[in-house]
């Protein structure tokens, strides 16, 4: 069995429209567990409305908006209990682009006897491919200056807000966007083992579950969970494989654009958390 675990946000239609995807392609037995951070517009109880009736869905409405990664345990713990083989954690904007996605997880693990896998993850609104984030696990030196510049960022609110309007430029964005693609042209390209993973989908196996749990760091609330989590794997021997035989689309930030309609709000909001995470993360060097 493989047990879909998707933590929900404000939406209500694109959420059902994955769980139907899902059901379309699984091809065998699945289990799919909604788990509802407590969206202040009601998507929680909306979502139990309309699938309630259905014998393989589950949905799980906190109470509070825990975050990323305690929201993502809990839909995780949960899944444990159908005993399955496999666990998948991903957002609800992804769309998958492969028929035999169960089968294709399943040939992998025998093949790779991975711990955990991420797929290639290609967000189309962009061109850019999101696994794997880097090759090799950050440094305590790396993480502390992505720290550093972010609270720089905040200390500087007027040059900030100019560095939000020219990202909003749509052909300069674009531009650097591009730049980002081809540096990474060669490495999404090619299989990995030990990369650190995307968090917008991770497949986790049974090597994986009697070893770590729960899998992220609950004193996060967005951002370096799965740099947190690759320490955690690698420090444990287990692995970590990057298979670009499977590719997802992730139409991202669809649950953070609709939280914050203000630009600025969102940028404040995103360094704000990265400095918080990354304080967590730098824990893990000590």
């Amino acid at each position: 069995m493989v047990v879909f675990v998707i933590l929900n946000y404000l939406t209500v239609e694109e959420t059902i429209q994955n769980v139907q995807q899902i059901k379309s392609m699984a091809g065998e037995e699945v289990r799919i567990i909604i788990v509802d951070n407590a969206s202040p517009n009601g998507a929680g109880k909306k979502l139990t409305e309309k699938l309630d009736r259905d014998p393989l869905v589950q949905v799980i409405q906190n109470k509070q908006n825990t975050g990323f990664a305690s929201g993502n345990n809990v839909g995780y713990t949960a899944a444990l209990k159908y005993d399955p083989d496999f666990i998948v954690i991903q957002n609800n904007d992804i769309e998958y682009t492969q028929a035999n996605f169960v089968k294709s997880v399943r040939k992998a693990y025998f093949k790779h006897h991975f711990s955990v896998m991420g797929p290639d993850i290609f967000v189309p609104e962009t061109g850019v491919h999101q696994n794997p984030k880097k090759l090799q696990s950050y440094s305590l030196k790396e993480v502390e200056k992505i720290v550093a510049r972010s609270a720089s960022k905040l200390k500087k609110p007027g040059l900030l807000k100019i560095r939000v309007a020219l990202k909003q430029i749509r052909p300069l964005r674009g531009i650097v966007l591009r730049c980002r693609s081809k540096q990474m042209n060669l490495v999404w390209q090619k299989s990995s083992i030990g990369s650190v993973l995307h968090g917008a989908f991770i497949v986790f196996s049974r090597d994986f579950f009697s070893q770590i749990n729960p899998p992220f760091d609950p004193r996060t609330f967005f951002y370096f969970e799965s740099e947190i989590l690759d320490l955690r794997i690698k420090r444990l021997g287990l692995v970590a494989f990057y298979n670009p035989d499977i590719t997802v689309r992730h139409h991202q930030n669809t649950s953070t654009k609709l939280a914050y309609k203000n630009e600025y709000a969102k940028t404040v909001f995103q360094l704000k958390n990265m400095i918080k995470s990354g304080k967590i993360l730098e824990k893990y060097f000590d």
